[in-house]
């Protein structure tokens, strides 16, 4: 099991902080289940 802090799941989609928000998306990005956990960004 994978787990994430809710800060990084609410910086992916949010992409509020510039400092915060490409870290989040790099993970999220690169985790193998992406798609299987229904996070799309718009």
């Amino acid at each position: 099991m994978i787990g994430l802090d809710t800060n990084v799941l609410v910086r992916y989609p949010a992409q509020d902080d510039s400092r915060q928000s490409p870290g989040a998306t790099r993970l999220i990005e690169s985790l193998p289940i992406r798609g299987q956990l229904g996070l799309k960004q718009a």
